[in-house]
């Protein structure tokens, strides 16, 4: 998918701990993280399925809504990955 001429990917990890060791690994190559965000499976189904849908699409406002909505996981997961709470707030 293609944003504001930005290129984005969306990866699906069965869990937090697969989805953290696939960010370290990113991170160890080299990976920029400061334009990444996380979305793990503590997900709600139900009031997510449309703005994931709708982001899938390419409708960039619902993708604004879906991580406003999870910010605060978001944050606490990336600075549990990167150790670093100014790293954390780059990442999230």
């Amino acid at each position: 998918m293609q944003v504001s001429g930005m290129k984005a990917a969306v990866a699906v990890y069965p869990n937090d701990a697969v989805a953290e060791a696939a960010v370290i690994e990113l991170q160890k190559s080299g990976f920029g993280l400061k334009r990444f965000s996380i979305a793990g499976k503590h997900i709600d189904q139900e009031s997510d399925a449309a703005p994931i849908a709708a982001t899938k699409c390419g409708d960039v406002p619902a993708f604004e809504e879906f991580v406003l909505r999870h910010i605060q996981r978001v944050f606490a997961v990336a600075q549990r990955i990167t150790k670093n709470r100014e790293d954390a707030k780059d990442v999230a």
